[in-house]
């Protein structure tokens, strides 16, 4: 605001009065912890150019798995979400037909087994009369009773286990339920098929069959098969391998 000139004093004439010049009003103040205040009131130049300048951060890619090993578990969730691993003898990338052997094979195995701890007990017996008491029998039998019929428990459960299937290139045997074995054969690995047969087998009416590969001393069976399957299988194996190796 331009100020007036003074105006000279006439002689005799009072000095008037000089008017004061109105207060300019100040611009309020922000106040920076109001609620409309945001982040950026606070922040000076310097943090605006640093705010700017910074690139944005790439998102963080999880690796995939390496083959065979189950995914990690999914962003909060529980250990146990994660599916379980594939068993090598009940999952396969197709559906199997597996087969079962005959019924009668765990009787054979079960009549074999008895002979065998009879044998057992007969001689504990003897052994026990010759070099202990006679008393020690009331002992010593009893133990061997419980040990043969646990063992035909167990060998009663191995007779069910065994399955087998015929594959396009391959036949495929397994077995065991505490030592659990799988044989794959492929076809053009065979050398010959035997059929073989003991005497309780062949009360029974039973036959097994066993598969010789080309490697040494290496063999797959499939024991307790009916006289008629083992014959088509012995010869279908048979047809088979030689059509692989007249491919070759």
């Amino acid at each position: 605001m331009t100020p007036r000139p003074e105006q000279p004093v006439q002689p005799g004439e009072p000095a008037r009065p000089v008017p004061a010049a109105s207060p300019v009003p100040e611009a309020p103040a922000s106040d920076s912890t109001g609620p409309d205040a945001g982040p950026a009131a606070d922040a000076g130049p310097e943090e605006h150019r640093a705010e700017a300048s910074e690139p944005p951060r790439p998102e963080r890619i999880r690796p995939a798995p390496p083959a065979g090993h189950p995914p990690p578990p999914p962003a909060g969730g529980h250990p146990d979400d994660i599916p379980p691993r594939a068993q090598p003898w009940e999952e396969w990338p197709e559906a199997l037909a597996w087969r079962r052997l005959a019924p009668e094979f765990s009787a054979v195995i079960l009549i074999g087994t008895a002979i065998t701890w009879v044998v057992v007990a007969a001689a504990a017996t003897v052994a026990t009369v010759i070099w202990l008491e006679p008393v020690w029998l009331a002992g010593v039998l009893p133990a061997v009773a419980l040990a043969a019929a646990f063992r035909m428990v167990i060998r009663w459960r191995w007779s069910k286990s065994w399955r087998w299937v015929e594959r396009d290139r391959d036949v495929v045997v397994k077995h065991g339920r505490f030592f659990r074995k799988l044989t794959i054969v492929p076809y053009g690995r065979i050398q010959f098929v035997d059929l073989e047969a003991g005497p309780i087998d062949r009360i029974f009416g039973l036959t097994g069959l066993k598969i010789h590969t080309a490697a040494s001393g290496e063999t797959a069976e499939m024991p307790g098969l009916a006289p008629a399957d083992a014959a088509a299988l012995r010869d279908r194996l048979a047809e088979k391998a030689a059509e692989v190796r007249e491919g070759l």
